[in-house]
């Protein structure tokens, strides 16, 4: 009994001692990664937190700075604007492939659930043209159930004039993930095009098209993250979001693939 205990001991003790090894090895090559590029660092320490939804303070100072710049801009916005609302998928469009004048108030890591709440700092969406909306992955992201990303989406609607176009983009899917996360996203997508069906002048940007057969995001569309569109990603939504913009009376679904 007394050679099982002290086996025991041991084993807990070499346990422990490679815990304590590994923990100062990782926090090593941390300060190492900082010391040599602190870009780098903040980069994987950003993309880390993300993917597991805790705050960061990038995104953080991120958020703040850009909502004081398009708070300052906001009355600059004519009644011929485009004006773009949404996460990172939205904020590295280049409103250049757009057509007509377009307007970019996208904040990439933003949630729908914190856009509902951002989109009151703003007086131009009663005034402009139209509105493309493009939002829900970081809820996603950080866990959050298909449906209460859709009833996010659905507030964020309910804050724009009935009588603006809205262009509600589906949420592209992931490259190389989880069959369970590309079935959220196929659910998520189903629900807001379900709430856009439900609002006068929406319409929904159906963007099957970036998917190959298995559901993925196509790999010449896909950023190494697998998240991200690459330039002939972001090509492919311009097409999809250009056909559906002009429409001359949009409802319910695009018919643009």
């Amino acid at each position: 009994m007394s050679t099982q205990l002290k086996h025991f001991g041991l084993t807990r003790t070499k346990a422990w001692l490679w815990g304590t090894c590994l923990l100062l090895a990782g926090m090593l090559l941390s300060t190492l990664v900082f010391v040599l590029s602190p870009l780098l660092y903040f980069a994987i320490s950003d993309s880390f937190n993300w993917r597991f939804g805790m705050p960061f303070s990038g995104q953080a100072r991120l958020e703040t700075t850009l909502r004081a710049i398009y708070n300052r801009g906001d009355a600059l916005i004519d009644n011929q604007s485009t004006l773009l609302l949404g996460d990172s998928h939205l904020h590295s469009f280049p409103t250049s492939m757009l057509k007509g004048v377009g307007v970019n108030f996208a904040i990439a890591g933003e949630t729908a659930e914190q856009l509902a709440e951002r989109i009151t700092d703003y007086t131009s969406v009663e005034r402009v043209k139209q509105i493309v909306l493009l939002t829900g992955r970081n809820d996603l992201a950080q866990g959050r159930a298909p449906q209460a990303m859709a009833m996010s989406v659905a507030r964020v609607l309910d804050q724009i004039p009935m009588t603006t176009p809205v262009a509600l983009v589906g949420i592209p899917p992931l490259r190389q993930a989880e069959d369970v996360e590309n079935r959220s996203t196929q659910e998520a997508n189903q629900l807001l095009a379900r709430h856009c069906s439900n609002r006068a002048r929406c319409i929904f940007v159906d963007i099957e098209s970036l998917a190959d057969a298995s559901g993925s995001l196509r790999q010449n569309y896909a950023l190494s993250d697998g998240v991200h569109l690459t330039a002939a990603g972001y090509t492919q939504l311009a097409v999809l979001i250009n056909c559906v913009l002009s429409q001359p009376q949009p409802n319910a679904h695009g018919d643009c693939q």
